[in-house]
């Protein structure tokens, strides 16, 4: 493979940063500083860790660059170190979901692929990490279906546009992973890099001088509801001081419905058109603007057909699921309908305007849902494991 270094200034002066040798002690946190006239952003993202005494210098050169970036971390490796995972996340980097064993998902079905995902926020979250709002599928996989899975659980689609191939063998020297990711950064490139790999971690100081001599600063990745001109990532890159929108998935801490005998504690609700179903979340861990907000419901039955789900907004939030059907809180005005086929399966509503009124209040939300049959149509329950209710902020 062909490779020329830049030649303007010596983009590269490796040996001079002093940043190739043996591992150091991670330093703590420092400030995020950035050069004073940036024209752009790049995030500088890392797959596949943790990687060891790799990711430790990692965290010590970016610490001493003053900056800050992406690790996509598989959860297979964070359940291996899951300390290493949370001393990332202290270092006040962002961490995201890269998948728990590195599958290609294109192959795997729905479930397996929300079980690969659901999987490692699961070990994130038991590292002590904040649930993830962003993820990579593996080898760059990307298309509708994948993208809407993670959609499904609150996470943003992030791929690159800027590959220094720093898993291939002939690639492994820093001075060429430096001058590859410099000389194609532009604004919003999104670099994708390997902390497994020495030459990268050998690479980042000269690579963060090479980008601010081109007026570029490494930046951070805020999802985005329209794709980036560079990849099908659904994001943009902006300062580190910018604040990421509220990202969470919620579980009801109380459901039931109007009907005498359907209690709190069963694995189904129903609705009808006289049937109501209840839904409170509490909402006072979610932090950041809220983009949006989901309630997505699973129907267990397929009897009343195709029916119209309504979801009510409900002033009165101290019901719980002993109160008696007669004693629970009116349903209000509708704020959102969708169209449910005969088919079980997944139902989404859209509450943001709800969700977004109800936080600024008390910070909790009681959803109230019907459906336009005389025949019930049932939901899961909190009660029902996977297929229980969600409300999907981002």
């Amino acid at each position: 493979m062909m490779r020329t270094l830049a030649a303007a200034g010596g983009v590269c002066a490796l040996a001079a940063t002093g940043l190739i040798g043996p591992a150091q002690p991670a330093a703590a946190a420092a400030p995020v500083t950035r050069a004073a006239a940036a024209t752009g952003y790049v995030a500088l993202t890392f797959d596949d860790g943790p990687a060891g005494d790799n990711s430790r210098r990692l965290l010590q050169i970016l610490a001493q660059k003053g900056v800050r970036a992406t690790f996509f971390l598989r959860g297979d490796n964070t359940t291996t170190d899951p300390a290493l995972a949370r001393q990332e996340s202290d270092a006040g980097h962002d961490i995201g979901n890269h998948s728990f064993t590195h599958p290609a998902l294109s192959g795997l079905t729905d479930e397996q692929v929300r079980s690969e995902l659901q999987r490692t926020t699961d070990a994130l979250v038991a590292a002590g990490v904040p649930r993830p709002r962003l993820w990579r599928p593996p080898f760059g996989e990307v298309d509708d279906r994948l993208r809407a899975i993670g959609d499904s659980l609150g996470m943003s689609q992030v791929v690159f546009d800027n590959v220094p191939g720093d898993w291939e063998e002939q690639n492994q020297d820093p001075a060429y992973i430096c001058d590859f990711v410099v000389s194609h950064a532009r604004d919003q490139s999104i670099v994708l890099q390997h902390d497994f790999s020495a030459a990268t971690v050998d690479a980042v100081g000269c690579i963060i001088d090479g980008l601010r001599a081109k007026g570029l600063e490494p930046g951070r990745l805020i999802p985005a509801a329209t794709q980036s001109p560079l990849s099908a990532s659904w994001v943009t890159v902006q300062p580190w001081t910018s604040t990421p929108p509220a990202a969470a998935t919620l579980h009801p801490v109380a459901d039931r419905d109007n009907y005498a005998g359907t209690g709190g504690a069963d694995a189904w609700i129903n609705t009808s058109i006289w049937q109501t179903a209840y839904f409170k979340f509490d909402l006072t861990g979610v932090a950041g603007d809220i983009g949006s907000a989901r309630l997505r419901l699973y129907r267990a039955n397929t009897e009343a057909g195709p029916v119209t789900v309504s979801a009510h907004r409900v002033d009165d939030d101290g019901w719980s699921e002993s109160t008696a059907p007669g004693s629970l809180p009116a349903a209000g005005a509708v704020v959102a309908q969708t169209a449910a086929a005969a088919s079980a399966g997944w139902v989404e509503l859209d509450v943001t305007d709800l969700v977004r009124a109800e936080r600024a209040g008390d910070a909790t939300v009681t959803i109230a849902v019907t459906s336009s049959s005389g025949t019930w149509t049932s939901f899961h329950s909190r009660d029902a494991g996977d297929s229980r209710p969600e409300l999907h902020i981002g």
